[in-house]
């Protein structure tokens, strides 16, 4: 009994498997082993099928081929096929037989194959290998991907690796040296790992959401419609009482005041007045003197306040004046009260503050988790807006052996519903059939005039974990939004979570990832958090194609247009709602960030922007010394790569 054992373990022969390309050990096992078990090992090399299919040509053809790219990439690109496509044509032919005397001919032309498709990928000194030129390509751009560059590679690598496998086995049957042909074979499995290795590495492994054809609110971009907005104000129309009868001196002095009345100035003939047509719900700030004005007031229905406003002393426009109005024209000047002082006129912002303001000003702090207990992880990420409420929300979608997501499992999750009380400025949701108080600052955040800061961080998690919790917070510390995910390990080879648990569970207590915590920190985060300023810029969804402009340890205000070019009525950043995951496969996370991106001129959007768990730690590319002096004396190929050594 112990014999048995004994020699499965010491294993007469190992069978092979997608994931032993990734592993010298086993890829050494194998073939040292199978010239003494040949009709065995080629049955297991013959079922195995990557995307389905034993014909790895096609694989090259899906991964690169149909993939965009220019042409002098796409001759490399094709060459590869080309040669994978001629060992997919001899292992179909002579793969699970023994080859006769009428096989020699293409058997012959194989070798040379083989030896051109070493050459091609692997490349030489000066040249380099097929995977660093694929990762460093302009093509396909960020806006072009449907894979993930990691998963591309990925699967090249297994055809390949496997093509190998595929022509040292027709070797053997044709009756190679065994010694010389186990040697090739090893050396050559090890150059082809670390080349796809260094390839790996080079992948930028991110995606983002790229510019729509056309900005659509509520469907591409949201806002905090109404949060923040311009108004035209005379002090007359405010609470700011300096001395009775008497205006302030300066716009300066509205800042932290209401508007509350209508303004009844003397013009000369008597009283006239004017009284907004939209309330603003809150305090003003940041004021600015704009003399007597000429005004267009839009309707209260309207998204915004004001078309466009006329300076008569600065002789100038502030928004967008076209020579018409959908709404009303009317001045509003600045006149002096009972002789003493004159009522300044103001360019101001009003934040809608009240509770019963209609204005979307909040995003949900509350966490989503994938369900772990069903080997879902987290593969995507978007912002969603319900109710006025901004959310977070993610794709799960269930994990493989390899870490590859399984095809047709991914969705997204639903998100908790939120319902306003206008009385109390507080949100609800539903538990379990239960209504369920929420709570400020903890499950949400309310931005006001005195605390809007989102912080543009990126997070990582540990070598071996993938994300599979996503949550905006609020830290009181530096009174600011950001985000932070929850991560969890898993086994490469099965694809599975360790130990899952119930998310969800409310006794469970979650090791969140920070900037301040997270793996990997960049270095920007050695440096004070820098703001991103918001002035003088117009309407986002009227801008060309927008840049990302922000690095991680970054912030940003929200605020508004300016008031030149817009009047400032539209409340900015925007807020990218497009689904940021790769819209054909999937790949499970190991990073988030969430960046700021615009054109010049113009307001810019907050986005995600995901990073895929680096796969390039799972090859195992170390060997033996002895392993190395017993086979690269048989091998008369090249060696682009230094063979890393294990420690003794």
């Amino acid at each position: 009994m112990r014999l048995i054992i004994f020699l499965s373990i010491l294993g007469l022969g190992q069978s092979i498997d997608l994931g032993a390309v990734f592993d010298i050990d086993d890829l050494i096992v194998f073939i040292k082993t199978a010239g003494s078990r040949l009709s065995e090992a080629a049955d297991e090399l013959n079922d195995l099928e990557i995307d389905g299919t034993k014909k790895y040509a096609e694989v090259i053809d899906t991964y690169l081929i149909q993939m965009p790219h220019n042409s002098e990439e796409g001759e490399k690109y094709q060459k590869l096929k080309d040669l994978v496509e001629k060992i997919d044509q001899a292992w179909n032919d002579l793969g699970t037989k023994d080859p006769g005397d009428d096989d020699k001919t293409q058997l012959a032309a194989l070798a040379t194959t083989r030896d051109e498709l070493y050459d091609h990928y692997v490349g030489d000194e000066t040249t380099q290998g097929l995977p660093m030129k694929i990762a460093t390509a302009e093509e396909p751009n960020m806006c072009e991907l449907t894979d993930p560059d990691q998963l591309r590679l990925k699967k090249i690598h297994q055809a390949v690796a496997l093509s190998e496998l595929r022509t040292f086995i027709l070797n053997l049957k044709a009756g190679e040296d065994n010694q010389k042909a186990v040697a090739k074979a090893v050396m050559q499995s090890e150059e082809y790992i670390l080349t796809s290795k260094l390839g790996f590495e080079e992948t930028s492994n991110n995606f983002h959401a790229c510019d729509p054809p056309e900005h659509i609110r509520g469907e591409t971009f949201g806002e905090f419609l109404g949060l923040f907005q311009g108004v035209v104000v005379n002090d007359g129309h405010t609470n700011n009482k300096p001395k009775i009868g008497e205006c302030g001196e300066s716009c300066d002095e509205l800042d932290d005041t209401r508007i509350e009345k209508c303004f009844k100035p003397l013009d000369g003939y008597g009283r006239t007045s004017h009284c907004h047509r939209k309330k603003c719900l809150g305090r003003l700030f940041e004021c600015d003197h704009v003399q007597n004005t000429n005004v267009c007031e839009l309707e209260p229905t309207s998204d915004r306040r004001f078309s466009w406003v006329w300076s008569e002393g600065q002789q100038k426009h502030y928004g967008k004046y076209d020579g018409d109005c959908e709404g009303n024209i009317t001045d509003i000047k600045e006149s002096k009260e009972l002789q003493r002082s004159t009522c300044v006129t103001c360019l101001c912002i009003c934040a809608e503050e009240d509770p019963t303001t209609k204005a979307t000003r909040t995003v949900s702090l509350v966490p989503q988790f994938a369900d772990i207990k069903k080997n879902m992880v987290v593969t995507g990420v978007r912002f969603q807006e319900n109710n006025k409420v901004f959310h977070v929300q993610i794709e799960e979608s269930k994990m493989g052996p390899l870490g590859e997501i399984v095809s047709g499992t991914s969705k997204w999750k639903k998100l908790d519903s939120f319902t306003y009380d206008p009385k109390t400025g507080s949100f609800q949701t539903r538990k379990r059939l239960r209504k369920q108080q929420l709570h400020e600052n903890l499950d949400y955040k309310i931005f006001n005039r005195d605390s809007r800061t989102v912080n543009l961080d990126k997070v990582e998690t540990s070598y071996g974990e993938v994300i599979v919790g996503v949550s905006l917070v609020y830290c009181q510390d530096y009174d600011a939004v950001q985000i932070q995910i929850l991560s969890w390990p898993f086994d490469f080879k099965t694809g599975e979570l360790k130990d899952p648990i119930n998310l969800e569970d409310e006794d469970v207590v979650h090791d969140w990832i920070t900037w301040k915590n997270t793996p990997r920190k960049p270095s920007f985060y050695d440096n004070d958090r820098s703001e991103i300023e918001l002035r003088f810029l117009d309407d986002p969804a009227l801008a060309p194609k927008n840049q990302i402009i922000s690095d991680p340890n970054d912030k940003i205000k929200i605020g508004t247009t300016g008031y030149e070019v817009d009047m400032a009525q539209h409340t900015i950043p925007y807020i990218t709602l497009q689904d940021v995951t790769y819209s054909d496969k999937k790949t499970a996370l190991g990073g988030l960030e969430i960046y700021y991106a615009r054109a010049e001129g113009f307001g810019g959007f907050l986005g995600f922007m995901i990073q895929g768990y680096d796969f390039s730690k799972n090859f195992r590319n170390k060997m033996n010394q002895e392993e190395i002096d017993k086979y690269q004396p048989d091998f008369d190929g090249q060696l682009p790569q230094q063979i890393p050594v294990k420690d003794m």
